[in-house]
Parts: structure tokens; sequence; C-alpha cells
């Protein structure tokens, strides 16, 4: 997954940002020793935020504002996650990538639920709801049709379909995060350190 995140990245960089130069050269060192690279380049603080998103299963999506998951998700990772929700926290995409991060659902379905709650004065909804008023079927979730596959194939599922919606987003310039959680993440890492 640490591969796809940085080429995702690369991939849309124009090659002259800050970072870019330092993403290639972890990109190669990924390539050239898998086995030791993602000990050594990857950065530790996305590994241990899939940890603790594998941790999380949110029964209720509640009022859609990802409070308790948050909570649950920061307890579990370290200093550098709390300085960047402190400064990025307050840009609209960012928040939507992580709200996309802790829900399994896209920035659409989250609207399309928060419009149905609104006219419904505000009743919360737990997942099979959500998935029945979404008209969602088991291959249309971001995390795919298995509740019962491994958290870590759910989230790759998740990550390469929230990126596709990203990436779709940006190139029609439609509302919504242009990025996933862990690009923001990692370009404020990148970004930080040049």
């Amino acid at each position: 997954m640490a591969e796809d995140l940085y080429i995702s990245i690369i991939s849309d960089s124009s090659g002259d940002e800050s970072w870019a130069g330092r993403a290639s050269r972890e990109l190669i060192t990924i390539w050239d020793d898998r086995s030791k690279a993602e000990i050594d380049v990857f950065a530790p603080l996305l590994q241990q935020l899939w940890e603790a998103r594998n941790s999380l299963v949110p029964v209720l999506l509640g009022t859609l504002l990802g409070t308790v998951e948050l909570l649950q998700l920061s307890m579990q990772l370290s200093n550098t996650w709390h300085v960047f929700l402190q400064e990025r926290g307050n840009q609209a995409e960012v928040v939507s990538a992580l709200n996309e991060f802790l829900f399994s659902l896209s920035y659409e379905q989250q609207r399309k639920l928060e419009k149905w709650m609104d006219s419904n004065g505000g009743k919360v909804v737990s997942r099979e709801e959500a998935a029945g008023l979404l008209n969602l079927g088991p291959s249309q979730r971001l995390e795919g049709p298995g509740e019962d596959e491994l958290p870590v194939i759910r989230l790759y599922r998740s990550f390469h379909r929230r990126n596709a919606l990203a990436r779709m987003r940006r190139d029609s310039e439609r509302k919504g995060p242009h990025r996933t959680l862990e690009q923001y993440l990692l370009l404020y890492l990148w970004e930080r350190d040049a």
C-alpha cells in the first residue's frame, strides 16, 4: 500500500514541488529494498494510522461528525498526528478526506446521508441503514463486499477507491477531497521536513 500511496502522489506532481525529490528517492528505495524500506523510509505515522484505523469499526454513523471515531483514532497516534490536525484540520478537503477514511463512505455518499438525516429530524443511522438508504450493493462500499475479510484488505481497497474518487473530483473540479487522507498527511510530513 505504501508503494501505491507514493505513486499516487508522485504521478499527480508537477515535479517542482519541494517534496518531489524526496518522494521519488523514497519510492526508489522502496523498489530497491522492499524488505527494509517499510521500516526505514516509510512514514511510521502512516503505518500507525492504518493500524489504528483497522481497530475502528463504527457501528453507528451518528451525525457523521466523526467525533468518537476521531477521538479513538487519535488516542492511538503520536503527537505529529495531533499537530497535523491542528495545522490542517480547518481545511475542508482534509476534513472531508478524514471523514471518508473514518466512515468508509465517499464524500458524495455522506452528503446524501446528511440530506436524508436533515429531512428526518437528524435521525442517527447505522451502517446497515446507510447502505439501504444509499442503495449500496456490497461491491459499492469503499471497503468492498467482504465484512469478514482481513481489515488490511478492506483498508487497501478503500485507499484505492478513495484515491480514484479524489482523482475524479480533482480532474472534474468537483467538490470534495481531491486527495486521500493518507496523501494529505504524507504531503504534510514532506512539506514540514523540507
